[in-house]
């Protein structure tokens, strides 16, 4: 089940009567729980590297699909109505706050587990002659380069087929459109079925094998000539086996 944005106010909202608050939100109190929930996950993703694809939109609407997964849900909704009581000229209760660090430390340690990188082997580890790599030249293991470990990148596993969305809302200016672009992914993924509906690009990539670095890049022209480069990076893992 997909949760709006919307619905994660409402639990915030919920878990607050739960700690005392009676009064109803206003049209108002909504509006701003909203921001508050958009500054919140900025916070989450950006501040501390919790990555849970949130759905980040230049404007807002409580209505669109959140994005998060649903083991999240109630960890986001205890923060949310932490951020929220001091608006009601509240403390936030202490049970509440013990409620919001605990399933936050719980979101923390799921999603470093699923980040978890392979540890390679240091350059200063020789190949070994039994290795179908060694050679004259070649003797040492050579460090590869590694997608910045952040939010901003995808992880996939290997065969893995998935819809993206670029957004270029805040690049673009006044009403401005893009008017054209080009897409290209490096060696092992695949991109297919790009469309523009201005100012998003959609895109399916497809994770063909393993890598700690793959990239789409995104090049749009506006209407007015203004060019712009976008590039996405993408881990691909092979997918555990039990």
């Amino acid at each position: 089940m997909s949760h709006t944005k919307v619905d994660l106010i409402s639990g915030a909202y919920s878990k607050l009567r739960i700690s005392g608050l009676t009064v109803q939100p206003t049209p108002e109190d909504l509006e701003l729980a909203l921001t508050r929930l958009e500054n919140t996950m900025a916070e989450i993703e950006g501040g501390r590297n919790i990555c849970l694809g949130y759905n980040f939109e230049d404007q807002p609407d409580p209505n669109s699909v959140s994005n998060i997964p649903n083991w999240s849900y109630n960890g986001i909704e205890s923060l949310l109505a932490t951020k929220l009581i001091p608006d009601f000229n509240k403390q936030v209760p202490m049970q509440l706050m013990m409620q919001a660090g605990s399933e936050m430390s719980s979101i923390s340690g799921r999603v470093a587990r699923d980040r978890l990188k392979q540890v390679a082997y240091p350059d200063r580890m020789p190949v070994g002659s039994g290795n179908s790599q060694y050679s004259r030249w070649y003797r040492f293991y050579r460090s590869g380069s590694s997608a910045p470990n952040d939010c901003a990148t995808n992880y996939m596993l290997t065969g893995d087929i998935s819809n993206f969305t670029a957004h270029f809302d805040s690049w673009l200016e006044n009403s401005e459109n893009v008017d054209s672009y080009t897409i290209a992914g490096s060696s092992r993924i695949t991109v297919s079925n790009d469309a523009l509906v201005s100012p998003d690009i959609t895109y399916t990539v497809e994770a063909v094998s393993p890598s700690s670095l793959e990239t789409v890049t995104i090049v749009v022209t506006s209407d007015l000539g203004r060019v712009h480069t976008r590039i996405v990076n993408f881990v691909i893992n092979n997918p555990v086996v039990a």
